[in-house]
């Protein structure tokens, strides 16, 4: 059977945490070697630490199929990176991200693509660059943040995702993920409409449905 989650971490209060995804924890290069047979393109491995994904590296024999999608919640150096990349059709690092138990939650999530999980602010370019729960990132400029209507200004300093990753913070400004999306992502904005068209015309169908006709009950 194969393995959706791959956790890699030693910690019992981080697998917890992991629990909503039903992951299967490794923390040793035994563990994560009895993990690889189960392991596909569709699984998701989370690493907590530079030295879990070392432990990672070491484990594979080479060369080798790739391993699925990767979730990096610390960043590695880039030599490990370039390795990475031959190991995964996907590899997401982020630093800021939702607490862990939120995390879980929105990674297995039906509608993780219309989450937030984390993301990277570039003060050089002013952009933001934002992490969906299906490791797809969404690239979106300073802005895209204006001052708010009551008056608050953005702090790109403090960067934030909460609520599930439903909502995108800088300081006390917050911006709602399905507007950023609305705005910045084309394949958000042509699935939300093929989705409203499909219910305007289950809405007519019900409508033009005859009323059930009553039965009258006869006399003998």
């Amino acid at each position: 059977m194969m393995t959706k989650t791959v956790l890699l971490s030693p910690s019992p209060s981080q697998r917890r945490a992991f629990g909503p995804l039903k992951p299967h924890a490794a923390s040793t290069q035994a563990q994560i070697v009895a993990a690889l047979p189960h392991a596909g393109k569709t699984t998701l491995w989370i690493s907590v630490s530079p030295r879990m994904t070392a432990k990672l590296l070491k484990s594979l024999t080479w060369p080798r199929a790739r391993l699925g999608r990767a979730l990096l919640l610390s960043k590695p150096t880039s030599e490990t990176m370039v390795t990475l990349a031959e190991c995964f059709e996907r590899i997401a690092v982020v630093e800021v991200t939702l607490p862990q138990e939120e995390l879980a939650e929105a990674l297995a999530s039906k509608n993780r693509a219309d989450l937030f999980v984390g993301g990277l602010v570039d003060h050089s370019s002013e952009m933001v660059t934002l992490l969906r729960g299906n490791l797809e990132t969404l690239a979106v400029p300073f802005s895209a943040f204006p001052t708010s209507g009551d008056g608050i200004i953005p702090n790109f300093d403090d960067f934030a995702v909460t609520d599930c990753g439903q909502t995108v913070c800088f300081g006390e400004y917050e911006a709602a993920s399905d507007a950023i999306l609305d705005e910045y992502s084309p394949e958000y904005r042509q699935r939300r409409l093929k989705e409203r068209r499909a219910a305007e015309r289950s809405r007519k169908m019900l409508a033009k449905k005859p009323p059930v006709a009553a039965h009258k009950l006869g006399t003998v």
